[in-house]
């Protein structure tokens, strides 16, 4: 199963250890589960991650490692 993870979800696991964010990252490779992600999410992940506690960034690196980046795409 394929998940796209927007900003909002990666910033969550990234503040949190215990949510259900960090948790999809936790079961991900139990499950086959590929995580995505675009271009412009990472972008607004990393823009916003300064608001939360410095432990935020540090846990971001791992959990960015879980991702697979797809492009960004619009249609009309």
């Amino acid at each position: 199963m394929r998940l796209f993870l927007d900003a909002s979800v990666l910033l969550a696991a990234s503040g949190s250890t215990k949510g259900a964010s960090r948790e999809i990252f936790r079961l991900a490779p139990l499950n086959d589960w590929v995580l995505l992600a675009t271009p412009y999410v990472l972008e607004e992940t990393v823009g916003n991650l300064p608001a939360l506690p410095l432990e935020a960034s540090a846990a971001w690196i791992p959990l960015r490692n879980g991702l697979v980046i797809c492009d960004d795409s619009m249609s009309a």
